[in-house]
């Protein structure tokens, strides 16, 4: 951990490496046995203030004070780093400071420690034996003072005595942490527990070490743990950390190990020095049985293998969104989907949106957000997607939030694409199919009659229905044949189709029957349509010459309302069968 320090007299700030716990690890015991020290340096110099700082990320601390004298300073006073306090100068330049009277000083005439009227100071630094900076031992006095040798030599010697202390801290912080992980272990017991003498001759065992090595106790004390569990093959790294943990550095690694019926163990070991009842160096040894871990991690990396190969060989793309980032990632088949190679695709959502059809927009960001805002357990939307050549395709999108913050708010989403362009155009192409006329591509009888259907209740009056009969069809077909026949159906259809509004509904409702529903239309724009398709067939006629002229009787009659709209193909249909008997 690192802090900057102000360095009053350089002008300049420094950069120094402290501890950042250790200050909870210092027992009361230690804290009133240097508040003894500082007391005694106290009476012994004659002064009024001597401290112990503890330099902090952002301030210096009073961590310890002379509880003899009439001290200005209190423990846990504090004052911000940066603003050129004497100990400052110590902690950074690492070394003794004197200052005889920072009045007579123009770099220390304005430190804050003058304003308690302490004008003399003697400070050394105190280090960790991380050799990270810890603080100062300082004396300070409200007067011109100068040490003798004798008096700073005293200083220097109980700072040794804190210094060692901390070392000793230290080590006994270290074999807590040591005992605090053995009862850990101890206590929940999941892992095997073997005691062993500096030879790894084994003094005890625990029942999970029984367990996993398939050993009853007394196949086990003083027998050499190498004897029992440790394969050949595993010997010179047996050797290697026996070595290092009598050498007192912890080992934590993974091994083989066997059983007492020559099976094979997968263990994360941990080894770890201790001091016996007898005073001898001892090892305490867990084992933990990872090898059904490993067989399932094994069996996992299998699976995603073949699931991998399987997502290739079907085309299947896939993507990944993080959707705090807007950052997304394909695979090579989401790309190749589409037309494109990976590296001609930016990872992110803008890429997607603008390949989508405006016109399913709506519809996708309707399903995405059902299941974003958790309503639905999975995302599933078919939509078309603009490939490399411009041209549009069918895509199943199928995704699902696999990561929410805190808030539900969702994080990550994965997903697949799905290729169904042939099997929707084919789809498209049977549903053309059910509701074209082949022969005129017009609609077909089932199309109008659910359009009908629809339109009755719906919000779309006044509703005209125009019904045709092509005259004379059964004379053409009886005289010069069904192609012919055929060809006047289709001169008839396209006449009607070009003449309606796009809106319009134009249906072959039989051989030789035609229908057009006109919605929301007024009297004059029917009877309009009504000229233009009569003027349209005489200019065919005069125009092709044909042997019988082409004609069409139509009836129209028109629903304001849902009551009259359930008569209106009969009186439609009566009035066409009248106008065709009127022109003969």
């Amino acid at each position: 951990m690192k802090t900057e320090v102000y360095l009053r007299g350089e002008n300049i700030f420094k950069e120094v490496s402290i501890a950042s716990n250790i200050k909870s690890r210092i027992s009361g015991e230690y804290l009133k046995k240097w508040e003894e020290i500082l007391n005694l340096i106290a009476d012994i110099i004659d002064i009024p203030s001597v401290l112990i700082m503890r330099i902090n990320e952002n301030t210096m601390e009073v961590l310890v004070n002379n509880t003899n004298r009439e001290n200005p300073y209190e423990s846990e006073d504090e004052e911000e780093l940066g603003c050129g306090l004497y100990c400052e100068t110590v902690t950074g330049k690492d070394k003794e400071l004197s200052v005889e009277n920072a009045l007579e000083n123009d770099s220390w005439k304005d430190n804050p420690d003058v304003d308690l009227d302490m004008i003399s100071y003697y400070g050394l630094p105190i280090k960790l034996p991380s050799n990270d900076m810890f603080g100062t031992i300082c004396v300070l006095d409200n007067e011109t003072r100068k040490l003798s040798e004798t008096q700073k030599e005293l200083i220097k010697k109980f700072k040794n005595v804190i210094e060692k202390d901390m070392e000793l801290l230290n080590s006994q912080n270290k074999l807590k942490e040591k005992e605090k992980l053995f009862q850990k272990v101890l206590n929940h017991s999941i892992e095997g527990i073997a005691l062993l003498d500096k030879n790894f001759n084994i003094k005890s065992v625990n029942t999970k070490f029984k367990e996993i090595f398939e050993y009853n106790e007394n196949e086990l004390i003083n027998i050499n743990i190498k004897d029992l569990i440790i394969p050949e093959y595993e010997y010179e790294d047996f050797l290697k950390y026996k070595n290092q943990v009598l050498g007192g550095k912890d080992v934590e690694t993974v091994v083989k190990r066997k059983t007492k019926n020559g099976d094979t163990r997968i263990i994360s070991l941990n080894l770890f020095k201790v001091e016996l009842s007898n005073k001898e160096t001892g090892v305490y040894a867990v084992y933990n049985d990872i090898t059904y871990k490993r067989k399932r991690e094994k069996s996992i990396k299998e699976i995603k293998n073949r699931l991998s190969l399987a997502i290739r060989g079907a085309n299947i793309g896939v993507w990944d969104w993080n959707i705090k980032t807007g950052e997304v990632h394909f695979n090579e088949n989401w790309a190749n989907m589409l037309g494109y190679s990976l590296d001609e695709l930016e990872n992110n959502i803008n890429t997607w949106d603008k390949l989508v059809y405006e016109e399913d927009e709506k519809e996708i960001e309707k399903d995405l957000n059902e299941h974003l805002y958790g309503n639905s357990k999975i995302y599933k939307n078919e939509h078309r997607l603009r490939n490399k050549f411009g041209n549009f395709k069918w895509i199943r999108d199928i995704g699902k939030v696999t990561h929410r913050d805190k808030n539900g708010e969702p994080i990550r989403m994965v997903g697949v694409h799905i290729d169904i362009d042939e099997k929707k155009r084919y789809e498209e192409k049977i549903e053309y199919l059910s509701f074209h006329d082949d022969l005129t591509g017009l609609y077909n009888r089932r199309y109008f009659d659910q359009k009908m259907v629809k339109l009755k209740d719906s919000n779309k009056y006044p509703i005209t229905l125009i019904i045709g009969d092509l005259d004379k069809l059964k004379e053409v077909n009886d005289k010069y044949g069904h192609s012919l026949g055929d060809y006047y159906i289709k001169k008839s259809a396209k006449v009607l189709k070009d003449l309606v509004r796009k809106k319009d509904t134009v249906a072959r409702i039989g051989g030789d029957e035609f229908a057009i529903i006109l919605t929301e239309i007024n009297k004059d724009k029917i009877k309009k349509i009504i000229k233009r398709i009569n003027e349209e067939l005489n200019k065919i006629n005069k125009k092709e010459e044909l042997s019988v002229p082409l004609s069409i009787s139509l009836g129209l009659e028109t629903a304001e309302n849902k009551k009259e709209f359930e008569e209106i193909f009969e009186k439609a249909d009566r009035k066409m069968y009248k106008n065709k008997q009127l022109e003969g």
